[in-house]
């Protein structure tokens, strides 16, 4: 989406959301909240793929296994 249409767009829901009662405004609330769990995923996924195509999820595991070590379940 370009520049030149993404604020008419901003402004045509800006403009619905004004007129949306409080229980639909709690659900395109809980939309949006679900929209950027998913941006996150996305982030964390990348980044997760990136350090291991980097080699240092091998440190991790080896963090994780000493801590487990150290700090055995109960």
């Amino acid at each position: 989406m370009s520049a030149s249409t993404i604020e008419p767009l901003r402004n045509e829901v800006a403009r619905r959301l004004a007129t949306v009662s409080e229980e639909e405004l709690s659900a395109v609330n809980l939309l949006l909240k679900k929209l950027e769990m998913l941006r996150l995923r996305r982030a964390v996924g990348q980044a997760v793929d990136d350090a291991d195509a980097a080699g240092l999820m091998a440190a991790v595991d080896v963090a994780i296994c000493e801590h487990r070590r150290n700090h055995p379940y109960r």
